[in-house]
This record gives structure tokens, sequence and C-alpha cells, in this order.
């Protein structure tokens, strides 16, 4: 055990975009939410946060996502990533190889019941698309960024394209 300090950052990152590192994460473990009980990854993001004398800081946000990719938060981190959704249902994801990579973030500010203020964190898809489920059958969990192609609009990949627009 190790018997190091490092201050924490002060304050909360401004509103708006960021390019953030994630920096750490841990398996939380199931938590009561009001969907029932959730498995949850923390991660640890860092942005510069310009204060109210326009000095910068680098601060912490610490956000929670259900440990799924099936229309979850998750997904949207891992596609903002650029990761395939449909590799990580088929092979897994190991979250510690995440550390170091960086992504543009949307920070937007909530006041929770207690009055206490929060940073969370919004993923930004690559290329600033949106991120909507495959329309082709059950092929609900796949997820793609819009605006690369026609067929993206709609499909998860070309193939459910061929298919869907046969029927």
């Amino acid at each position: 055990m190790t018997n190091f300090f490092k201050p924490k950052p002060i304050g909360l990152a401004n509103e708006g975009l960021h390019t953030a590192t994630i920096i750490a994460t841990n398996h939380v473990g199931t938590v009561k939410t009001q969907y029932g009980d959730k498995d949850m990854q923390q991660f640890v993001f860092s942005v510069k946060h310009r204060d109210d004398d326009g000095q910068t800081h680098i601060v912490e946000i610490h956000q929670q996502y259900h440990r799924s990719t099936h229309r979850s938060t998750l997904t949207k981190l891992l596609v903002a990533l650029g990761i395939s959704v449909a590799y990580v249902d088929q092979n897994g994801i190991n979250f510690d190889d995440l550390v170091g990579r960086t992504l543009t973030i949307n920070v937007i500010h909530i006041t929770n019941a207690k009055g206490v203020k929060h940073a969370n964190v919004f993923p930004v898809p690559l290329n600033g698309g949106a991120i909507r489920a495959c329309t082709y059958g059950r092929c609900r969990g796949e997820v793609r960024i819009v605006g690369a192609s026609t067929w993206e609009g709609r499909y998860c990949s070309e193939t459910h394209r061929n298919m869907g627009e046969k029927s």
C-alpha cells in the first residue's frame, strides 16, 4: 500500500463540449436504480475547466454506466470511442483498456433532489452523428453513426440494409 497524496481538483467542469480523457474505471457492482438493480461501471473523465478568474484547471468527472449494450448509455460511450458495439456483444471488453482514450463529451449540470449540482457526461458520437438503433427485424442492440452514407440512417450494416430493403 502506498501513501501517495494528490489533491483532488476543485469545481465542476463548465457546461458544454469538452475533449475528455478517461483516467480511471472501476466496477461498482449492483446498484439499485429507479429501473431496478443494475450492474454498474464507473468511469473517471479528466477535462480542462476555466474558473471565474480565467484560470484553467484540470477537473475530474465521475460517471456511472450500466454494464449493458442493450439501449444503454454505455453504448453511446462505446460509439463515441469508435468501438463496435457488435464486437463488444460477441467478444466482451476489458474496460481497463479504455484508460487513456480521449473522446468528445457534452457536460450538462444537473441538480439532484438534495440540491447538489453534478456534472453529467453525454458522449458525442464521432463525426457528430446521431446514435440510433437498427430498424431491421429484431436487431435492436446494434448501433451506428448516422451520416457517412444513406443506408446508415436506418440499418446497422450494409447486410441489414440489403435485407431490409428487400422486405
